[in-house]
């Protein structure tokens, strides 16, 4: 089975939430797009082989991250060489993303490590996870919602 494509993995996201989505400057596996009452959108697409021991992993860079924290919203489509994607809102991402956990080399600066597992999601230097499930869309779809203000 193939890696779905970035291209493909775009487009059905556009489709479903009616957002056009184009490239980021100088970025090559992030989009961006405006939603409605003028929220951003940025979606990420890192893709991994399987591995032997049945996982894939991804490295998420500082670089993303922090561009991924100035947007109102986020989505990491998770894409493997097994056929499967796995799409994740940003902010249920962030309990694995800690500064604890955090790699360095001078190749790739600082980084997060993330093994994906057919139901979970695993930061390499922690014991926290993330349940998911292969084109689950059900923890994204409060993206096409206007957002409620806060009545104090």
């Amino acid at each position: 089975m193939a890696t779905p494509t970035q291209d493909s993995v775009i487009r059905q996201l556009e489709k479903r939430y009616q957002v056009p989505l184009s490239k980021v400057p100088r970025k090559r596996k992030c989009y961006e797009g405006k939603l409605n009452d003028n929220r951003t959108l940025l979606v990420v697409t890192p893709e991994s082989k399987i591995h032997l021991q049945g996982q894939g992993w991804v490295d998420l860079n500082e670089k993303q991250v922090d561009l991924m924290r100035i947007h109102t919203e986020g989505i990491v489509a998770f894409r493997l060489s097994n056929g499967k994607r796995y799409f994740v809102y940003f902010a249920s991402l962030r309990i694995l993303l800690i500064e604890d956990s955090i790699c360095e080399n001078k190749r790739e600066g600082r980084f997060w490590r993330l093994y994906i597992w057919p139901d979970h999601i695993e930061e390499r230097n922690s014991k926290k996870t993330l349940p998911i499930t292969p084109d689950d869309y059900s923890g994204i779809d409060n993206i096409s919602r206007p957002r409620r203000s806060s009545r104090r």
